[in-house]
Protein backbone atom coordinates (compact mmCIF):
# COMPACT_ATOMS: atom_id res chain seq x y z
CA UNK A 1 0.00 0.00 0.00
CA UNK A 2 1.02 3.54 -0.61
CA UNK A 3 0.98 6.40 1.41
CA UNK A 4 -1.50 8.30 1.29
CA UNK A 5 -3.94 4.81 1.28
CA UNK A 6 -2.14 3.82 4.55
CA UNK A 7 -2.66 7.58 5.81
CA UNK A 8 -6.58 7.06 4.73
CA UNK A 9 -6.60 3.55 6.22
CA UNK A 10 -5.74 4.61 9.71
CA UNK A 11 -8.09 7.65 9.37
CA UNK A 12 -10.98 5.81 8.51
CA UNK A 13 -10.23 2.93 10.66
CA UNK A 14 -10.44 5.31 14.03
CA UNK A 15 -13.46 6.83 12.86
CA UNK A 16 -15.77 3.51 11.77
CA UNK A 17 -14.22 1.55 15.13
CA UNK A 18 -15.64 4.97 16.86
CA UNK A 19 -18.48 3.95 19.50
CA UNK A 20 -21.76 6.19 19.60
CA UNK A 21 -21.68 7.89 15.67
CA UNK A 22 -24.03 7.09 13.28
CA UNK A 23 -22.93 5.37 10.18
CA UNK A 24 -20.04 6.52 7.87
CA UNK A 25 -20.32 7.27 4.01
CA UNK A 26 -16.99 6.50 2.40
CA UNK A 27 -16.04 7.97 -0.94
CA UNK A 28 -16.84 6.28 -3.90
CA UNK A 29 -19.32 3.90 -1.73
CA UNK A 30 -22.83 4.41 -2.91
CA UNK A 31 -24.65 5.39 0.54
CA UNK A 32 -28.44 6.05 0.28
CA UNK A 33 -29.25 8.17 3.57
CA UNK A 34 -32.92 7.80 4.75
CA UNK A 35 -34.46 11.37 5.36
CA UNK A 36 -34.77 10.60 9.08
CA UNK A 37 -31.14 9.11 9.57
CA UNK A 38 -28.25 11.10 10.96
CA UNK A 39 -24.76 9.89 9.14
CA UNK A 40 -21.26 11.43 8.99
CA UNK A 41 -19.60 11.81 5.08
CA UNK A 42 -16.26 11.20 5.21
CA UNK A 43 -13.99 12.81 2.61
CA UNK A 44 -10.19 12.69 3.00
CA UNK A 45 -8.28 15.35 1.08
CA UNK A 46 -4.46 14.70 0.59
CA UNK A 47 -3.00 18.86 0.70
CA UNK A 48 0.92 18.72 0.26
CA UNK A 49 3.88 16.49 -0.20
CA UNK A 50 7.16 18.44 0.89
CA UNK A 51 11.05 17.60 1.96
CA UNK A 52 11.43 17.75 5.64
CA UNK A 53 15.04 16.75 5.84
CA UNK A 54 18.18 16.23 3.68
CA UNK A 55 20.86 13.80 3.98
CA UNK A 56 21.45 10.49 3.67
CA UNK A 57 18.16 9.71 5.16
CA UNK A 58 16.00 12.07 3.80
CA UNK A 59 12.23 12.71 4.87
CA UNK A 60 8.78 13.60 3.29
CA UNK A 61 6.45 15.71 4.97
CA UNK A 62 2.76 15.05 4.30
CA UNK A 63 -0.16 17.36 5.25
CA UNK A 64 -3.86 16.94 4.13
CA UNK A 65 -7.50 17.41 5.85
CA UNK A 66 -9.62 15.05 6.93
CA UNK A 67 -13.25 16.58 6.32
CA UNK A 68 -16.08 15.28 7.60
CA UNK A 69 -20.03 16.33 7.40
CA UNK A 70 -22.49 15.23 10.01
CA UNK A 71 -26.33 15.32 8.76
CA UNK A 72 -28.43 14.93 10.78
CA UNK A 73 -32.60 14.94 10.28
CA UNK A 74 -34.10 18.68 10.23
CA UNK A 75 -35.98 20.31 12.28
CA UNK A 76 -34.65 18.48 15.55
CA UNK A 77 -32.40 21.14 16.30
CA UNK A 78 -28.41 21.70 16.56
CA UNK A 79 -27.90 19.65 19.94
CA UNK A 80 -26.80 16.00 18.22
CA UNK A 81 -25.19 17.56 15.12
CA UNK A 82 -22.62 19.03 18.17
CA UNK A 83 -23.18 15.69 20.12
CA UNK A 84 -21.17 14.40 17.13
CA UNK A 85 -19.35 16.88 16.61
CA UNK A 86 -17.32 16.55 19.93
CA UNK A 87 -17.51 12.75 20.18
CA UNK A 88 -15.26 13.67 16.61
CA UNK A 89 -12.91 15.81 18.35
CA UNK A 90 -12.20 14.26 21.14
CA UNK A 91 -11.22 11.14 18.99
CA UNK A 92 -9.31 13.19 16.63
CA UNK A 93 -7.45 15.68 19.60
CA UNK A 94 -4.35 17.61 18.54
CA UNK A 95 -1.45 15.61 18.86
CA UNK A 96 -2.94 12.55 19.05
CA UNK A 97 -0.49 9.91 16.76
CA UNK A 98 -3.11 7.10 15.10
CA UNK A 99 -0.93 4.09 15.46
CA UNK A 100 -1.65 2.04 12.05
CA UNK A 101 0.21 -1.61 11.22
CA UNK A 102 1.68 -2.33 8.01
CA UNK A 103 4.84 -4.11 7.54
CA UNK A 104 5.46 -2.22 4.23
CA UNK A 105 5.14 1.34 5.03
CA UNK A 106 8.22 3.27 5.88
CA UNK A 107 6.05 5.19 8.74
CA UNK A 108 3.37 3.85 11.82
CA UNK A 109 1.80 6.52 12.66
CA UNK A 110 -0.32 9.90 11.61
CA UNK A 111 -0.56 12.83 13.98
CA UNK A 112 -2.91 14.79 14.65
CA UNK A 113 -2.47 19.15 14.27
CA UNK A 114 -5.83 20.07 15.06
CA UNK A 115 -9.42 19.27 14.42
CA UNK A 116 -12.40 21.79 14.53
CA UNK A 117 -16.43 22.60 13.70
CA UNK A 118 -17.36 24.74 10.88
CA UNK A 119 -20.40 26.70 10.11
CA UNK A 120 -23.75 24.37 10.40
CA UNK A 121 -25.93 24.73 7.48
CA UNK A 122 -29.86 23.00 6.28
CA UNK A 123 -29.62 20.77 2.95
CA UNK A 124 -33.04 19.29 3.26
CA UNK A 125 -33.76 17.05 4.61
CA UNK A 126 -30.53 17.02 6.42
CA UNK A 127 -28.92 19.62 9.10
CA UNK A 128 -25.36 19.42 8.05
CA UNK A 129 -21.81 20.27 11.11
CA UNK A 130 -18.65 20.49 8.71
CA UNK A 131 -15.52 18.69 11.34
CA UNK A 132 -12.02 19.35 9.70
CA UNK A 133 -9.39 17.27 11.10
CA UNK A 134 -5.92 18.30 10.39
CA UNK A 135 -3.11 15.88 9.72
CA UNK A 136 0.43 15.24 8.94
CA UNK A 137 2.88 12.53 8.41
CA UNK A 138 6.78 11.69 8.24
CA UNK A 139 7.92 9.41 5.66
CA UNK A 140 11.54 8.19 5.06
Amino acid sequence: MKALNNIRAALESRLIAAAGLPPIALPNIPYDPPSNTSFIKANFIPVLKRRAAIGPLPQQRYDGLYSLLICTPEKEGTGLAYDYAETIMELFEATTDISFENPAANFTRVTIDYSEVGLSYSDPPFYCTPVTIGWYIYQK
